[in-house]
């Protein structure tokens, strides 16, 4: 029988984590966590699917928070990988980009890039890669009876003078990070993140992956910050409506994204998934984080 991992972290970001719960869908069932800077020494078979940010160096400091260790790419031989919505950070590229970890992505390939600058960086070497944009985009939209609060997320506090007086009398401030080490409840508190998203009327953030999930549940969000700039945004930042800071077009009744754009990515995303994982495709996925009201 099939034995799946789900990716865990060394880190602060609840973003990581929300990005295992969008994998996590797709599971029959999790029977082990491997450590996304660690993915050697598995001892036995596991199908994983390797989306999100790649990657940090491993441990080797005094804390958990210096990863002074090196880079462990590629992964163990029994890690069967679903190479999906993977980012390259800059710092990692040249690790990416050795002869051994060329062999290892063409040949289990092609990549499904989370950004456009990732897809132009497994293309100069050859490397077989497409734009799928992130998995959180597949949460399912389990629309709220109703949608009540503002949420500040992130939001640097130089730019809430910025927002409309309306919202900042409304918002509520929200941190996505947590240094609970703990996975699983880690796990539940990115659960809980996400439904507190799911009901918001409007969320202003700085985080890719409040923002991504956003657009999913079809919460009206707001990102701040010079993403445009911003590798990690290449080829997602048209999804967000363009609203300006003085409040003259925040009107949430008239919120719209790029749906048909946005569900043709979802659904791409979906059955590249079903496909490498070899699962038959359902019309919803089973197994939702996000159902709580």
């Amino acid at each position: 029988m099939t034995r799946y991992g789900l990716l865990s972290y060394h880190n602060l970001n609840l973003g990581d984590e929300i990005q295992s719960l969008a994998a996590r869908q797709f599971l029959p069932h999790v029977d082990q966590y491997v450590n996304r800077d660690s993915l050697k020494d598995v001892s036995e078979s596991l199908m994983v699917i390797l989306n999100g940010w790649w990657m940090h160096r491993s441990e080797g400091g005094r804390s958990w928070r210096e990863k002074r260790g090196p880079y462990v790419w590629p992964p163990d031989a029994n890690i069967t990988p679903v190479l999906v919505s993977m980012h390259v950070a800059e710092e990692a590229k040249a690790v990416m980009a050795s002869e051994e970890s060329l062999r290892y992505l063409r040949r289990h390939g092609p990549v499904g890039c989370r950004d456009e600058a990732t897809r132009t960086f497994f293309k100069s070497h050859n490397v077989p890669a497409y734009f799928s944009g992130c998995l959180t985009l597949t949460f399912p939209r389990n629309e709220p009876t109703s949608r009540k609060g503002m949420l500040f997320v992130d939001v640097p506090s130089r730019r809430i003078p910025d927002c409309p007086a309306f919202v900042r009398s409304a918002a509520t401030k929200v941190v996505h990070s947590s240094r609970e080490p703990d996975i699983l409840k880690r796990l539940e508190l990115a659960e809980e993140r996400l439904a507190m998203y799911q009901r918001a009327e409007l969320v202003v953030t700085s985080r890719l992956h409040c923002a991504i999930p956003c657009l999913a549940l079809g919460t009206p969000v707001k990102i701040v910050g010079d993403v445009a700039k911003d590798a990690r945004w290449s080829g997602m930042v048209e999804w967000f409506p363009k609203w300006s800071f003085d409040g003259s077009d925040w009107q949430l009744n008239k919120w719209r994204s790029h749906e048909n754009r946005l569900m043709a990515v979802r659904e791409r995303l979906v059955t590249a998934c079903h496909e490498r994982l070899g699962i038959v495709a359902k019309d919803t996925q089973e197994k939702t984080v996000v159902t709580r009201t």
